[in-house]
């Protein structure tokens, strides 16, 4: 199993700039389970857009951003990276070091690193000198520089209590400070997955609204979230129901469709709150307005 997933020694280089990543009826199966996780799955992620998976758990949502990250390959299908003029490598046969140099992933399970502050948003490029520019300014857009610098110790202080300059941080500041790490990679490519599970609701709208400026900026974001009032501003929906893409297009394509699987999500969610199923308070793609009504998440 190691010798067929092995990165071959001989690779070919990415096409420069990479302008997108697409799947083409890609299965995956892990070792020892009964069946498939992903069935002839198709996707485009573009660069400049906010792709969104959405779908139950178990769907398949996290297994397809691994696969687009290139950290599994498919049994079936294939990946394509895709060049300006329309070249394009697989993902078999690529340079694996620059496919992983151009993505950043921040799960939803994101480590805490027993380290110093500065550490654990610089190891989100360890193989380049520690820039601490850069680590303020991916702090400050993660919305974690004030927290840091209002430490005893700064950038000096380790973030795990037990430690000599040790502090504990909550839940959503150590969020924030994954969500810093994978911002200094600078990567092309973001893969985020229930990136605000943590943050309170404030929070969530500006992690959401950096996002959203990531897409602004050129960047290709994948979003993979239960919070449907962010997706309905995606620019691409993709829903998965048991490893299978069942339903895709913008928010406004899917909402009509009557018993669809998406807008009986949409529409769960926003009974909650005895509201329209509609969103305000939750950015748009390239500053689309919001629509005026309430938050349906």
């Amino acid at each position: 199993m190691a010798d067929e997933n092995a990165i071959p020694l001989t690779c070919a280089p990415l096409p420069a700039p990479v302008r997108e990543v697409r799947t083409e009826a890609v299965s995956f199966t892990y070792p020892g389970a009964d069946g498939p996780s992903l069935k002839g799955v198709s996707v485009r992620v573009p660069r400049g857009k906010v792709t969104a998976l959405v779908g139950a758990n178990g769907s398949g949502k996290t297994t397809l951003t691994r696969v687009l990250a290139g950290l599994l390959l498919p049994a079936e299908g294939d990946v394509w990276w895709v060049g300006e003029s329309g070249e394009q490598v697989e993902l078999r046969e690529a340079d694996r070091a620059q496919i992983f140099a151009e993505v950043g992933l921040l799960a939803q399970d994101f480590p805490r690193w027993e380290m110093t502050a500065a550490a654990n948003v610089a190891m989100g490029a360890g193989d380049r000198p520690r820039d601490m520019d850069r680590v303020r300014q991916a702090a400050d857009e993660a919305d974690v520089l004030e927290l840091v610098e209002g430490l005893p110790n700064g950038w000096d202080s380790i973030v795990f209590k037990g430690y000599e300059r040790g502090v504990q941080l909550s839940g959503g500041q150590c969020q924030k400070l994954g969500t810093a790490r994978t911002r200094y990679r600078q990567a092309p490519f973001l893969l985020v997955d229930e990136p605000t599970s943590a943050l309170d609701p404030h929070e969530e709208i500006a992690a959401f609204e950096g996002l959203w400026s990531l897409a602004e900026e050129g960047h290709a974001v994948v979003l993979v979230t239960h919070r449907l009032a962010a997706t309905m501003h995606a620019d691409h929906i993709y829903v998965l129901d048991r490893g299978s893409v069942v339903e895709d297009g913008t928010h406004e394509d899917l909402m009509p469709r009557t018993g669809g699987l998406y807008q009986g999500m949409f529409t769960a969610q926003a009974a909650q709150y005895g509201i329209a199923a509609a969103s305000d308070g939750v950015p748009g793609p390239r500053g689309a307005q919001p629509s005026g009504h309430e938050t349906a998440s």
